[in-house]
């Protein structure tokens, strides 16, 4: 729907992958934006459970045949945490080094990956923004989220992530907020 209406209202035509970001209020779903980016953590998410071959699915794109592929998904699930930089969103600390201990990394199950951050001559520093996410995957969202959380824990420098992302209490939180918009 989205594509039809942009290609009403402005007749631009667009070939590709969207997803919104909705608010739930009383009075119904709110569109708050529109992305294409592929290292948010609502892309990251579905992607790793993409078993298609992500150039089938570029492939497709450019030669506007999307809708009749049929993708191939792993049923699994995922959960995305992403390292910020201190003080981040409002003013994030100047660059710091990072260090991710490899043997951590390895055990946590977790896969890095790298946005917001430079490499130097003496290693990678972070930069302004969301600096790395840390991908977990599981049979359930409880163990895709331990999978990321200890693969945060492998980062160490002058970053934070929110442990909460993917728990069992946030989810019920969300659950129960949800609850009350609808009872209105």
């Amino acid at each position: 729907k989205i594509t039809r209406i942009l290609e009403l209202e402005s007749n631009i035509r667009f070939s590709g992958v969207m997803y919104g970001q909705f608010m739930a209020t009383a009075q119904g779903p709110y569109l708050i934006e529109i992305n294409a980016r592929f290292g948010d953590p609502e892309a990251l998410n579905v992607l790793a459970l993409l078993k298609t071959p992500l150039a089938e699915v570029f492939e497709a794109i450019a030669e506007r045949r999307l809708g009749k592929l049929e993708l191939e998904w792993e049923k699994k699930a995922t959960v995305v945490k992403y390292l910020v930089p201190e003080g981040y969103p409002g003013k994030a600390v100047p660059a710091s080094k990072l260090t991710i201990d490899e043997k951590k990394l390895k055990a946590s199950k977790a896969e890095l990956f790298f946005a917001s951050v430079d490499q130097r001559e003496d290693g990678l520093h972070t930069a302004s923004s969301r600096a790395i996410a840390s991908l977990g995957v599981g049979k359930t969202i409880d163990e895709a989220e331990k999978h990321a959380e200890a693969g945060c824990t492998a980062v160490s420098g002058a970053v934070w992530h929110r442990s909460d992302i993917g728990t069992a209490a946030l989810i019920q939180k969300k659950v129960e907020h949800m609850e009350k918009l609808r009872k209105r």
